[in-house]
């Protein structure tokens, strides 16, 4: 009996673990031998009307991508529309594989792709690539009377791990109970 409500419980606390709240992640783009990891700043979910920073660190299967002869252009795209672009390591005195940046300020609410496209400046010189990340931007600037709505949102997105420990605790404390009873 006491076997069965252990494992109840270890799996409670397992699945407290491992369920999934709001997960933002650095996802690898490839084309071919070269591919990036997009990191964005701030916490990887630019807020709308500031400044997000964009870095890449790309990767080359074949080891013959170098930045310096690449014609690499970034760009931002909503709704089918391109609405910036400008050359990805031209903000680099020293372009390498880990410094490609820019920023950008996203204009309102939506869903945009950013673009990397890099061609050899001479053939050969490693495979032209186009890689595409798309993001949903959602977040708006906080005035300091939205504490309340901040506080309310940490509890929607975490109602269900408040619930199930809750569970977790009242059915420790039921086997407790029964232990000492049958002591």
């Amino acid at each position: 009996m006491m076997k069965k409500y252990s494992i109840v419980i270890a799996s409670l606390f397992l699945f407290l673990l491992i369920t999934p709240g709001k997960v933002n992640a650095h996802v690898l783009q490839k084309d071919g031998s070269i591919g990036a990891v997009l990191h964005i700043d701030p916490e990887d979910d630019p807020i709308v009307g500031q400044p997000a920073n964009f870095f890449f660190e790309f990767k080359d299967t074949q080891n013959k991508f170098k930045p310096a002869n690449c014609n690499c252009i970034v760009s931002i795209i909503e709704d089918g529309k391109e609405i910036y672009s400008q050359p990805l390591f031209q903000d680099n005195s020293d372009p390498s594989l880990s410094n490609a940046s820019f920023s950008f300020t996203f204009p309102q609410k939506n869903i945009y792709q950013v673009k990397v496209v890099g061609a050899p400046e001479k053939p050969g010189q490693f495979q032209p690539f186009k890689l595409f990340y798309d993001l949903r931007i959602s977040r708006e600037e906080r005035s300091s009377n939205d504490s309340t709505q901040a506080n309310n949102n940490w509890l929607n997105d975490h109602t269900v791990h408040l619930a199930l420990g809750l569970l977790a605790v009242a059915v420790t404390g039921f086997v407790l109970i029964n232990r000492k009873k049958k002591q």
